[in-house]
């Protein structure tokens, strides 16, 4: 990662959800020197936690235990497939 985004002056997302625990809280060596950005860093050395996970459930006629675990695997998915005719999740 040392010199990743170096003089990478057109680069603009944002790292910030990058899990980056194991790397010290430096970063790494000229990791974006030069590059002039505007977005923001991981976390360098942060510890990285599960994603919160909703407890997702089939509805008529899918209000089954089998479709129970289908939503709750596909709902809390990354990417998520969580379509609204099969399933429904809470929401906090």
């Amino acid at each position: 990662m040392n010199k990743m985004f170096k003089n990478a002056e057109a680069f603009d997302q944002d790292l910030s959800a990058w899990c980056v625990e194991k790397i010290s809280v430096q970063g790494p060596t000229q990791f974006d020197t030069g590059s002039g950005k505007v977005f923001p860093n991981p976390d360098w050395g942060v510890a990285c936690g599960p994603p919160s996970l909703s407890s997702c459930t089939g509805i008529a006629p899918y209000n089954t235990s089998d479709w129970d675990t289908w939503c709750e695997t596909n709902c809390n998915h990354n990417p998520s497939y969580c379509p609204v005719s099969y399933c429904v999740c809470p929401t906090d």
